[in-house]
């Protein structure tokens, strides 16, 4: 994949940055235009052996059908990772749901990060509270 062109991410923010998707990267673009503040990836594309490390001890029959590892998901904090923050990130992503940007969200809220991913492959809209790896 060619690299598409991003006002506020670069390439290199990304672990993967082969395995993600263009039309999500995108996405990912104008969230952090209408947050106004930036976000830092925690988690982007997941090979099986990303996969096997965040999941050490499950077996790998276990292991979530991530959309991570279609390039269709990303880990997120807001700078500052502050509570109001946070809210308004959540602001944004639900808004892009409702306007038809993210139309498959899946969207977990965890300890220390958001989780968002537009997925064709699970069962979506879904919502889900977690804990940070």
């Amino acid at each position: 994949m060619s690299w598409p062109e991003l006002n506020n991410f670069e390439r290199r923010e990304f672990s993967r940055p082969d395995i993600m998707q263009e039309d999500f990267l995108l996405a990912l673009d104008e969230l952090r235009d209408r947050c106004g503040f930036p976000l830092v990836i925690t988690s982007d594309g997941r090979n099986q052996q990303d996969m096997d490390r965040i999941y050490s001890g499950v077996p790998r029959e276990n292991h979530p059908n991530s959309p991570h590892k279609r390039g269709r998901a990303v880990d997120v904090q807001p700078v500052p990772n502050t509570p109001a923050k946070r809210i308004i990130l959540l602001h944004h992503i639900t808004g892009m749901y409702i306007d038809g940007t993210l139309p498959r969200l899946g969207l977990e809220v965890a300890t220390r990060h958001i989780h968002f991913d537009n997925d064709d492959v699970l069962t979506r809209p879904w919502l889900w509270v977690g804990k940070s790896r």
